[in-house]
């Protein structure tokens, strides 16, 4: 939530990694709608149900709830320190994001968003339609990184490799231990 020049009068709210279709900041506190949909992927900023001065973000996939909602106060400022934390758990050992490669961007221009889990990459339209196309090696990634999603210049055979010597092959992974589409 921000709140600055061109803003207006009242904070707004930016997505800066929930992988949730917001495009441009939401006035929340204004009356209206606030939901954003991109075909099969959705998310919501409602007042909390629990705390009245609470607003919460809820993320869904096919209509179902994708993400643990979270409330937050709008005038509730947070500083670098405050974030201590859970950056450091970021980076602990089994966290989230450094056991699987997972790259996920909306591609407005095109109407979609990709999404590369380990060896499967899904591309999903705002209509709702897709498509999912498992990837058989490192080569096949990386064009996929490098053609479908636009990033010539990720690293991906290195992260491959990161992996794979911790024990992570991500063409093996089951589909019970696969990260789900939302996120």
């Amino acid at each position: 939530m921000i709140d600055g020049p061109n803003t207006g009068e009242t904070p707004v709210y930016v997505d800066t990694g929930a992988t949730a279709p917001i495009f441009e900041p939401i006035h929340f506190l204004e009356d209206g709608n606030h939901a954003r949909p991109f075909g099969a992927v959705s998310m919501d900023l409602t007042k909390s149900p629990d705390h009245p001065e609470h607003y919460r973000f809820t993320r869904y996939e096919n209509g179902k709830v994708a993400l643990p909602p979270w409330d937050f106060h709008p005038d509730e400022r947070k500083e670098l320190s405050d974030l201590s934390e859970v950056i450091r758990a970021s980076f602990s050992p089994d966290a989230f994001f450094l056991n699987r490669l997972h790259i996920h961007r909306f591609q407005l221009e095109q109407d979609r968003f990709v999404l590369l889990k380990n060896n499967t990459l899904h591309i999903g339209y705002s209509d709702g339609t897709g498509q999912i196309t498992p990837l058989h090696t490192v080569s096949d990634i990386e064009a996929a990184v490098a053609d479908e999603m636009q990033l010539p210049l990720l690293p991906v055979r290195e992260a491959v490799e990161i992996l794979l010597d911790r024990g992570i092959d991500i063409f093996t992974v089951t589909k019970k231990e696969e990260v789900p589409l939302e996120n």
